[in-house]
């Protein structure tokens, strides 16, 4: 009979194995298969939830593949399914998913996703609603990027200000920071020294007390 310390390692191998079967093409073509059947037969017995959930596995396989078109088109169907059941929040989710997937698209070359990323963003933005405040603000902030990035300055500045105050409102300091040097990233762009100088400083001291406040109770300690 082998060790223990032996026996770890042959059933680590063994799992190793066995993951690496699961991950290689023909297993992953089969899954893909059944899954997509399964989902379309729980559709079609009004069982949205289990096909959901069914569809996040054939996602997770489309991701290792590294087929975003694939990604896309799931986290499409699964966002109608969830708006189906009325279920505005998850939606929200996947509309965020999409529109992170475009960005990143947008930013291997396909600059033309860019826009969808936008739209979804915005589609985000709407389904999630006041639910989730911190959510709400990345979204903000990721619009204002985008906007940033097409010289669209003063929608860039509305989105920034709303995550800004968001953050805020969340007691969230460093969210806070960043969304003050967002906003003199805005001003600097529009050649308005004084107003960049004023957000940069408000990033600034914000960001000096949140590291003077980590500081001081070690210091007490000693």
């Amino acid at each position: 009979m082998l060790p223990p310390s032996k026996m770890k390692k042959k059933f680590k191998q063994l799992d190793d194995r066995i993951e690496s079967i699961k991950k290689s093409p023909p297993h992953l073509k089969k899954n893909e298969e059944a899954l997509a059947a399964s989902v379309e037969s729980l559709v079609s017995t009004g069982q949205k939830t289990k096909a959901i959930a069914k569809l996040q596995e054939l996602e997770e396989i489309y991701f290792q593949w590294k087929r975003m078109d694939k990604v896309v088109e799931t986290i499409k169907r699964t966002t109608q399914l969830l708006e189906e059941l009325d279920d505005k929040a998850s939606a929200g989710v996947c509309y965020a998913n999409l529109a992170g997937i475009y960005l990143q698209m947008a930013a291997e070359g396909q600059e033309d996703k860019t826009n969808e990323a936008e739209t979804y963003f915005k589609k985000a933005l709407e389904a999630i609603g006041d639910s989730d405040k911190r959510r709400n603000s990345y979204l903000l902030g990721s619009l204002g990027n985008i906007y940033l990035n097409k010289n669209k300055l003063e929608l860039a500045w509305e989105n920034f200000e709303k995550s800004l105050k968001a953050m805020q409102e969340l007691g969230d300091g460093l969210g806070e920071a960043r969304g003050y040097a967002n906003l003199g990233n805005v001003r600097a762009l529009q050649k308005n020294w004084d107003a960049a100088e004023e957000q940069y400083l408000g990033h600034w001291n914000l960001w000096r007390k949140m590291k003077i406040d980590q500081v001081l109770p070690s210091n007490v300690n000693h």
